[in-house]
């Protein structure tokens, strides 16, 4: 049974059970993958997800359910486990259904090219293995494909949909050096043109070449730069400060603070849903409501939290269209979309000059365990390069930078102009360029 039939029974089961708010969440995925490893693809995989959830409204309180299987059977059981489900809700907190938004901007489709997958792969491995003599053959490279759509219908004469596609392509080099072997990987997601595939190969290998001899830092307080990476990467570590929901429940300490600078002059920080060339674009936000771009940060003051309609609704304001669902089983929370720093002018070169003894950052591990949303503080193992009278010096590995992602916001003295961004998650992505973040703490040896 289609989608489109199975969603008329539930609506009939819905009705016959006197239900009068409820919603459909559809959603379907496939994704293709490919990887190599010793210039041989080692896989290749198609998978696709689809499924719908149900929220209803019962006495004011919401029951959620879902399926994979499009069946009259499987309509009834989802309109019933759903209305068990708001039964034992224990909340007294006031939810809703929503109607349309009066405007919805057009997303942008992204055109990408008919890739070979295999053939990506394979090219990523050949130039992987000669850029490098010291590279080995347990080097790994992949490449993926990922389509799907998106679709809301509910009693409030909602009836949305979104198709979406994305590309990913990355390489884990190895290199060896007498007895040692270091690895250094390189992931983007961007529209895989021929083009992008040797330089992505060819910064694996130099990232993995340049943990070779590596030294250690001296423990003290160095002027420090972080990498676009290694931004993008404790910038989507700290999400949950932005989130609304968690800044009520007293886990953000950016609580009342809208209106209020929290950043350095320097820091823009932007949610753009319609970003160009970004793989997660979206007109809609999965209550239906239209999205649109805002600074969450502007030149340093905080302007919005990230706000779905419950959050909203207790905030007093109105919703950012930031409310979102982890597949469509999951219940509603809330998310960015695009959302990066906003590039600077000059350059990585040319922000170092200014840096007479500091340490560049290319690499971070544990951000799990080392970061904390709710106090901001930090303390991170990192690699990277020892910065010396304005130039980028030799590479150092297993320091640790400590201290608190408020204050580092606060003392940001340049961003670069090199914006990435990191691997799409859902409907996500974050996106930083180099930034110099001031002084930190480092123990070294």
């Amino acid at each position: 049974m289609t989608f489109e039939a199975f969603q008329e029974l539930v609506k009939e089961e819905a009705l016959k059970a006197g239900l009068q708010e409820y919603e459909l969440y559809y959603r379907e995925e496939e994704t293709v993958q490919s990887r190599g490893m010793n210039q041989e693809i080692s896989s290749f995989s198609s998978d696709k997800e689809c499924g719908v959830g149900f929220r209803c409204i019962m006495n004011g309180k919401t029951g959620y359910s879902a399926t994979e299987w499009f069946t009259p059977e499987q309509a009834h059981e989802l309109v019933r486990i759903a209305m068990e489900n708001a039964q034992t809700i224990e909340t007294e907190e006031a939810t809703e259904i929503y109607g349309p938004s009066d405007h919805y901007q057009e997303a942008e489709s992204l055109e990408l090219p008919e890739t070979d997958l295999q053939k990506a792969v394979l090219v990523m491995q050949r130039e992987a293995r000669t850029a490098d003599e010291r590279v080995q053959g347990g080097t790994m490279s992949m490449a993926a494909h990922v389509c799907g759509m998106v679709r809301i219908i509910n009693s409030k004469g909602l009836d949305l949909q979104h198709a979406y596609v994305q590309q990913i392509a990355g390489v884990m080099a190895v290199v060896k050096e007498g007895d040692a072997q270091y690895s250094g990987g390189k992931y983007e997601a961007k529209p895989l043109h021929a083009e992008i595939l040797k330089p992505l190969a060819q910064k694996a290998v130099a990232n993995a070449v340049a943990k070779i001899g590596a030294g250690s830092v001296p423990t003290g307080i160095y002027d420090v730069i972080l990498d676009a990476d290694a931004m993008g990467a404790i910038l989507e570590a700290y999400l949950p400060v932005f989130d609304a929901g968690q800044a009520q429940k007293g886990m953000s300490l950016l609580e009342g603070r809208e209106g209020q600078p929290i950043a350095a002059s320097c820091v823009t920080v932007m949610d753009d849903p319609f970003y160009k060339d970004s793989m997660v674009a979206i007109p809609f936000d999965a209550e239906g409501t239209a999205t649109y771009t805002k600074a969450v940060i502007r030149e340093g003051v905080l302007e919005t939290l990230l706000y779905n309609h419950k959050t909203a609704d207790k905030a007093g304001v109105n919703t950012t269209g930031n409310a979102s669902k982890a597949g469509y089983a999951g219940t509603i929370e809330t998310s960015p979309y695009t959302f990066y720093v906003k590039s600077g002018e000059k350059s990585l070169s040319e922000m170092m000059k200014d840096v007479e003894q500091g340490v560049y950052v290319t690499s971070v591990t544990g951000l799990h365990a080392g970061t904390n949303a709710i106090t901001g503080d930090f303390s991170i193992q990192c690699g990277g390069f020892m910065i010396r009278n304005g130039v980028k010096a030799e590479s150092v590995t297993s320091f640790t930078i400590s201290g608190n992602f408020f204050d580092m916001l606060k003392q940001v003295k340049e961003i670069g102009s090199d914006l990435q961004f990191q691997l799409p998650s859902g409907f996500t992505m974050i996106g930083a360029p180099s930034v110099w973040v001031g002084k930190l703490s480092i123990a070294g040896e």
